[in-house]
């Protein structure tokens, strides 16, 4: 079910005439990442006022990750799950995908070195992101590494878990990183592609950053006590 806070107004001109073809990277246009944006603000309304510092956040990434599945799945991606751990594998575009909640960098351009994930990371990140490589650079590589060759002994996986990090190693593997800012009352969003990551660390080393324009959602509608979006709360950094 579409978030009720898509179709609002959204300014004409952003300034980015390439940004479909951008996205066409992946299959998705610049609508159907509005929709996962727009259900990241409206599921982060529904967190309780009281408990958890980190509610809103965690509610946020649910509704992003349950529109995020609901749009992959019309453009024939596959998800596999690792030890729990969604990920997104098409193999006609040869990509990899994965959501996550970002820090308040993301989709700031002047600010791109200081992108990353809002929490830290595990083993099965770091180990789905060791094979990606810059798509702009040559690869000098000879023989063509077998994905199971990035999965080290100690990483305990059935073989279930086993062969769905084979699936998502077979190509570069993207997050889109997604954070709602209420006092400016947008979404900013963008897909980034790893190049690194060090255990129980926020990844936060990129090859490339591909920017989704914001949504923007007016502050009155933010603020608004009546609203479906009342008392969003930032997430936890």
């Amino acid at each position: 079910m579409a978030s009720t806070l898509l179709g609002l107004p959204q300014p004409d001109d952003d300034g980015d005439p390439d940004k479909e073809e951008r996205l066409a990277t992946f299959g998705l246009d610049l609508r159907a990442c509005h929709a996962i944006m727009a259900a990241r603000a409206e599921e982060a309304a529904r967190a309780p006022v009281r408990g958890s510092n980190n509610a809103a956040g965690v509610y946020g990434y649910q509704g992003a990750l349950a529109e995020f599945d609901v749009q992959l799945d019309e453009l024939e991606y596959e998800r596999h799950e690792v030890l729990g751990l969604p990920f997104f594998v098409n193999e006609s575009r040869r990509v990899s995908l994965t959501v996550t909640s970002g820090n308040r960098y993301v989709g700031v351009r002047r600010q791109r070195a200081l992108v990353a994930t809002s929490q830290k990371k595990g083993p099965v990140t770091r180990c789905a992101v060791m094979r990606n490589s810059d798509p702009m650079q040559l690869s000098l590589d000879i023989l063509e590494p077998t994905p199971a060759m990035f999965i080290p002994d100690e990483l305990r996986l059935g073989e279930r878990d086993r062969q769905s990090l084979v699936s998502v190693l077979r190509y570069n593997m993207w997050h889109f990183l997604t954070f709602f800012d209420s006092a400016a009352g947008e979404v900013r969003a963008q897909f980034a592609l790893s190049r690194d990551h060090v255990l129980e660390r926020p990844v936060e080393k990129w090859h490339r950053h591909i920017d989704v324009p914001s949504y923007h959602i007016p502050v009155e509608v933010v603020h608004s006590p009546t609203s479906a979006i009342d008392f969003i709360l930032p997430p936890k950094e």
